[in-house]
């Protein structure tokens, strides 16, 4: 089977639209629009076309949104959106487009994010049994193993573009205020002050440190949610499927070419008849 199309992807689609108060007949539009609107443009000669396809896919997200938004004031559910339009703070509320701007952003990253996830945990287990064994006759072990998957492969590559604030020098680069930064998170986990030999993947890890969900007060608000359902989906693959392996070499797998996530388009995995 393709992990990708048959066992990540409608996993994060069902959990985040079922916790946002989406429609399970709505599911399939959820998936178009946030694959619409992270994907970077293939070429330039392509812009014209991207834009006004994404001018669509905005306006129908908008519609469909303003639509569920008026249904959830008239009769409110146990959702997220309903919970954002009710959220209050010294008496200001979300307006339409900070309410939109919300629900897009936790559409997006609630499920992209977690495909990849949990796509890259499989990835790596297939290719290595002995670990995935472990984590089958142990599955104790699987809340820590997936934080060192993380550190390893994780689904996110790179921060968001930060800006320098001052001039300044930085191991003998000249950085002027104003000036572009993109932070490679993918490099800074296998730093060797990160932890020992960090081009190993050792699921034996205690402690592990890694930036998968950022740092401070950007903190990833989906970090638990993100955590459980790789826990629950590994898990549930390798207790239901013992012997994954590779369908095919790894040099064949095809990669998506967003700049900031990391992760396969398909994950075709195979296992023993029992």
């Amino acid at each position: 089977m393709d992990v990708v199309e048959e066992f990540a992807l409608p996993l994060a689609i069902e959990v985040i639209a079922d916790l946002l108060g989406i429609d399970a007949s709505n599911h399939q539009r959820v998936r178009a629009w946030s694959r619409m609107l992270v994907s970077p443009s293939a070429s330039s000669e392509r812009n014209t076309q991207k834009t006004q396809r994404l001018r669509q896919v905005m306006e129908d997200f908008v519609t469909y949104l303003t639509h569920l938004c008026a249904e959830r004031r008239r009769r409110p559910r146990p959702d997220l959106i309903s919970a954002l339009i009710m959220a209050e703070e010294a008496g200001d509320q979300l307006s339409q487009d900070e309410l939109f701007s919300m629900v897009l952003l936790i559409l997006i990253v609630g499920h992209e994010t977690s495909v990849h996830l949990i796509s890259n945990c499989v990835l790596n287990l297939a290719e290595r049994p002995a670990l995935a064994a472990i984590l089958r006759e142990s599955p104790e072990q699987i809340p820590a193993a997936v934080e060192e998957l993380i550190r390893f492969d994780g689904p996110v590559e790179r921060a968001t573009m930060r800006f320098v604030a001052k001039d300044m020098r930085w191991h003998g680069a000249t950085l002027r205020r104003g000036d572009g930064v993109s932070l490679i998170l993918a490099s800074a986990h296998r730093d060797p002050g990160c932890c020992p030999a960090p081009d190993v993947l050792d699921i034996t890890r205690t402690g592990v440190k890694h930036l998968g969900f950022g740092l401070g007060p950007h903190y990833c608000l989906g970090a638990p949610l993100a955590r459980i359902e790789a826990q629950i989906a590994i898990n549930t693959l390798l207790q239901k499927l013992p012997g994954i392996s590779l369908a095919l070499p790894r040099a064949q797998l095809r990669w998506h070419s967003n700049p900031i996530l990391h992760g396969v388009k398909q994950l075709p995995i195979c296992w023993p008849d029992r």
